[in-house]
């Protein structure tokens, strides 16, 4: 699958982004998926999702740039539910809350 990572080239499928909520204890992430359709330098080609994490602090103590680090693992979680997680990015942090994106392969693991 690294393959993929290397030689994939995203291309968006027109869709109505899902929102949704999840919590833990401590952290609350808000999620905005995209399905995608990614297509590797040979030809072949898989269906996954682009997953926007935004990430805070449920006790209200803001996110910073030394903490995206801390909580990429949960911004995955949240975003792929279980399956494949292809790639993920720290983002940025915004008004005290981590932002990610995570590309998670479709289907099971």
């Amino acid at each position: 699958m690294r393959k993929w990572a290397a030689t994939m080239a995203l291309a968006l499928v027109p869709a109505v982004a899902g929102a949704e909520t999840l919590q833990s204890d401590s952290l609350q992430a808000d999620l905005q998926r995209r399905p995608v359709s990614m297509t590797s330098q040979d030809g072949d080609t898989i269906q996954g999702q682009q997953v926007y994490v935004t990430l805070r602090r449920r006790n209200g103590q803001p996110i910073g740039v030394d903490d995206l680090r801390e909580y990429v693992g949960f911004a995955e979680k949240a975003a792929c539910q279980g399956r494949k997680v292809l790639v993920s990015l720290m983002v940025s942090v915004s008004a005290g809350a981590g932002k990610y994106e995570v590309l998670c392969a479709a289907g099971g693991n």
